[in-house]
């Protein structure tokens, strides 16, 4: 395996154990029995009423984005849309892509990536990508890019786009360039990228470099320039994570299952990877039971799902706040009002609480956090 670069190495070693560890690793921690309130986990929390009319609001959140004047929420499943929100007062702002055939129109939407005032959509059943610019409250459609294979998820590169494809391909990973032309292919099909993570492509603002992770390979990619280098893998208690061996299942639910099954005795199916380059989240499986590794400067400790009582959110479904996305040194996540479990005993008094008291009409929130592991559980 090619050596990580050095800047790189930066990145991993600021969020490794002081304990002996493999230079270069990201080495999830042993699990900690111990039940914890999230509000002793993390700091600096700040909840932000989204405003806009029922139809204008994000019921799922896949991906989040926060630039100095933008919040886009990414839904790719259920609305299969893009919705924008002025930063400082939380408004709706029309986003111009419709659903349909035409050319500045999409079936779906599949992904989306920004890079300064420019915001790239993607359509990947329509093969398309669609660029916008804001400025001052509105964005400007520009013309689309054509893309020669079917996407699910994507990253805008200096040469051109990286992608997930879809739709039978031969290969999982593909790069094209600015014109949307195939320049190479990567990482031949297996079940191992039928379950993809929630965000598979990540901007290191640091050295501004892109990498890509998958759900089961514990390998951590470089992508650009149109070339894939795999940087070293994560490690468990010391030791690197062994990829998939055999991968040879049939492509279905059930082979999925035996797929998941063979590597129950290790850490695998990592749906949940955000940086800020200082602090990680990574959710993972291990032994069929969920994990919140969560990673700083000061301290690692590795959360079974099940011990987390979550007095941040208060979700029905969620031990942590699944993060979405970064913005400087703080992770991102949204809150459903219909998904607050207000019956819980520590939501009087809670600052989401008082979030929806004072905002009534409001039913999306965004939560932003960053995580405070040193602070003494007195839970």
């Amino acid at each position: 395996m090619k050596k990580i670069s050095k800047l790189l190495i930066v990145f991993f070693l600021t969020n490794c154990n002081q304990s002996p560890h493999k230079s270069g690793y990201l080495d999830i921690p042993p699990e900690t029995g111990e039940v914890r309130k999230v509000s002793s986990l993390v700091k600096d929390v700040t909840i932000t009423p989204l405003i806009g009319d029922l139809g204008n609001l994000p019921y799922e959140a896949d991906k989040i984005s926060v630039t100095d004047d933008l919040i886009l929420i990414g839904d790719f499943n259920f609305s299969q849309s893009l919705f924008a929100f002025d930063r400082a007062s939380g408004e709706t702002l029309e986003v111009p892509i419709r659903k349909g055939e035409g050319p500045y129109e999409v079936k779906e939407v599949d992904d989306f990536w920004v890079e300064g005032n420019q915001i790239y959509v993607l359509d990947g059943i329509g093969r398309k990508v669609i660029p916008l610019s804001y400025w001052e409250k509105t964005f400007e459609i520009e013309d689309p890019i054509r893309l020669e294979v079917l996407t699910q998820r994507f990253a805008k590169t200096k040469t051109g786009f990286v992608a997930l494809t879809g739709g039978g391909q031969d290969n999982e990973l593909v790069f094209f360039n600015k014109s949307g032309k195939v320049i190479s292919s990567h990482l031949p099909h297996s079940i191992a990228y039928l379950m993809k993570p929630l965000n598979p492509f990540h901007k290191l603002h640091s050295d501004d470099r892109t990498i890509f992770h998958s759900s089961f390979e514990p390998v951590f990619y470089q992508v650009e320039q149109g070339e894939l280098n795999p940087l070293d893998t994560l490690a468990f208690q010391g030791k690197g994570i062994q990829s998939p061996k055999n991968t040879d299942f049939v492509m279905d639910l059930d082979g999925f299952n035996q797929f998941r099954e063979s590597l129950r005795n290790q850490p695998s199916m990592f749906s949940v990877f955000e940086s800020t380059g200082k602090q990680t989240i990574l959710f993972y499986f291990y032994s069929n039971k969920s994990y919140f590794a969560l990673f700083s400067e000061e301290k690692n400790i590795s959360i079974q799902s099940e011990n987390l009582v979550n007095d941040l959110s208060f979700d029905y479904e969620v031990g942590f706040p699944i993060a979405k996305g970064v913005s400087n040194a703080k992770f991102l996540a949204s809150i459903i009002k219909e998904q607050v479990n207000q019956e819980h005993p520590n939501f009087e008094g809670s600052e989401l609480q008082k979030a929806i008291i004072a905002n009534p009409l409001t039913e999306v929130f965004l939560l932003e956090f960053s995580l405070d592991l040193k602070r003494k559980n007195s839970d």
